[in-house]
């Protein structure tokens, strides 16, 4: 044992010689490491993970499917990675113990997370101070004057933007992958955007709100279909019965650097490695809306005014009856903090289909009479 003894020796003894047999007995110490093997399910997919072991001299971290060799013997834990579009079975790591001179296996399986169904919150009629104040950090001059407004119309609002999920029980032909049917829709138009709040009426049994001539929408504000919001209707639901810059706090950094509050429940290009991310990843508002903050930005009814709010109607405001953009709002994953604002404002051509754009549903909804009848 411990030792590699020499290859047999075969010798003639022709009578009258003698023969001299030797052998060299090399010692092998027993081995002092082990090894680990990582498998993910399934193969082709880059899941990253985190080997952790007691002492901390051999923490060690990879993607994928790998064997680690050479590693002291003793306990180690391998946490898995959230990755978009897949869960990970509770409790999201394994133990085990590496032995010197065995292999020790870490393994786990991937499945793709199921379909978030279309949810909405209810938004009561209300009054509320739409814009930013001058001394807000990061306001720009289309942000005001501040100014109160009215909605006399109570909504449902979709809970996160529309994903591609959503829209294939609608619409088919957004989900070609199931690990994207939680991301959001995105390179939408307006007029897409539109089209399918129609559809989605259709589908729900309610009346249409928009009448689509070609480029020309009319909107039905008495409908009960589905539609995009108002400007000031989007505001209200984000700011959610707050008035700082921010629905759950006040923002501290305008730039690309991870802001405290933010952080929490906004993907911005701080936080979001410039790519779109699954829709609930992160904590909604007070109102229980996800992504109002950032993720993409969302197209409303309204269009573009530099200096509408100015002469912006103080009950039920719809944008100005002229204008070449639509109105875009929520900031996206690429964009710098300041953008996440409450009461930032971005436009663009209703025909751009963009991919940091995209939009969240809303209707009329139901007017509760008096003894909840």
């Amino acid at each position: 044992e411990d030792w590699i003894r020499p290859l047999s020796q075969t010798r003639t003894l022709v009578e009258g010689d003698s023969i001299t047999f030797t052998g060299q007995f090399v010692y092998v110490p027993p081995p002092t490491t082990g090894s680990l093997s990582i498998d993910i399910e399934p193969d082709d997919l880059q899941a990253r993970w985190v080997l952790k072991r007691l002492t901390g001299d051999d923490d060690r971290s990879g993607v994928g499917d790998a064997v680690l060799d050479d590693l002291p013997p003793g306990p180690f834990t391998v946490a898995w990675q959230r990755e978009p579009g897949w869960t990970v079975p509770a409790p999201g790591w394994v133990d085990g113990l590496i032995t010197a001179g065995e292999t020790a296996t870490a393994s786990v399986t991937y499945t793709v997370l199921p379909a978030w169904p279309f949810a909405t919150v209810r938004l009561e009629a209300g009054s509320y101070t739409m814009g930013s104040a001058a001394p807000e950090p990061g306001r720009e001059a289309d942000e005001g004057p501040r100014h109160e407004v009215t909605r006399t119309r109570p909504l449902l609002v979709a809970t996160t933007e529309l994903t591609n999920g959503q829209w294939d029980a609608v619409v088919r032909g957004r989900v070609d992958d199931p690990t994207i049917a939680n991301q959001p829709v995105v390179d939408v138009t307006w007029y897409q955007a539109v089209e399918f709040c129609n559809a989605m009426s259709v589908a729900d049994g309610l009346t249409a709100a928009y009448a689509i001539n070609g480029p020309q929408v009319a909107w039905n504000p008495d409908a009960d279909g589905w539609r995009l919001p108002t400007e000031a209707e989007w505001e209200a639901f984000c700011r959610a019965g707050t008035q700082g810059s921010l629905s759950d706090g006040e923002l501290s950094r305008l730039d690309m650097e991870l802001d405290p509050v933010l952080s929490f429940f906004g993907w911005s290009g701080a936080n979001s490695d410039n790519q779109v991310k699954p829709v609930r990843t992160l904590l909604p508002n007070p109102m229980g809306l996800y992504d109002v903050h950032g993720n993409l930005l969302e197209w409303c009814w309204d269009r573009y005014g530099v200096g509408y709010y100015t002469a912006d109607p103080a009950t039920d405001p719809s944008g100005p009856v002229t204008g070449a953009d639509r109105v875009l709002r929520g900031g996206s994953f690429a964009d710098a903090n300041q953008r996440l604002r409450c009461a930032a404002r971005a436009y663009l051509d209703p025909g751009a289909a963009v991919g940091i754009v995209g939009f969240r549903p809303v209707r009329n909804a139901p007017v509760v009479k008096s003894g909840g009848k």
